[in-house]
């Protein structure tokens, strides 16, 4: 029964929210009774074209925005829930290039490999995954 009830409440929220909204778009008019004023005498000028038929230049003003929806990855399964300890640049890899605009901040929570990646120089350093397909690097000294 539960089942029954959320399809039907989909179905009117889907109907007034979508559905409706469009047609008024698209210059149909939901009450064609109240929009019909045209004058008797151009519907006797013009009697091949219905009296109630949208004309072709009617674009709709505004277009319905249409939400879309990226997939995103997957939490990596060996990755553990670690603090984030103090504030620092995101790096693409261990001891390289640091991401413009990318900062982590002390208090951030992010789910991180739970072992460190040694760099070249020495240096320890952590990849988390932060929602995007690539898993920038942070030195192991800022995450608990």
């Amino acid at each position: 029964m539960n089942a029954r009830w959320t399809l039907l409440i989909a179905a009117a929220l889907l109907l007034v929210f979508v559905v409706s909204p469009l047609h008024t778009a698209y210059g149909q008019d939901p009450n064609p009774s109240s929009s019909t004023s045209t004058s008797t005498s151009s519907s006797t000028s013009s009697s091949s074209t219905p009296s109630n038929s949208t004309p072709s230049n009617s674009a709709p003003s505004v277009l319905p925005i249409v939400p879309f929806v990226e997939p995103s990855p997957d939490i990596p399964a060996a990755y553990v829930l670690r603090v984030i300890i103090c504030d620092i640049p995101v790096f693409e890899n261990p001891a390289s290039v640091v991401i413009p605009s990318a900062n982590v901040f002390a208090g951030q929570t992010f789910y991180a490999d739970p072992f460190d990646t040694i760099a070249a120089d020495g240096s320890h350093w952590t990849q988390f995954f932060d929602g995007a397909f690539a898993y920038p690097f942070i030195p192991s000294v800022c995450v608990q």
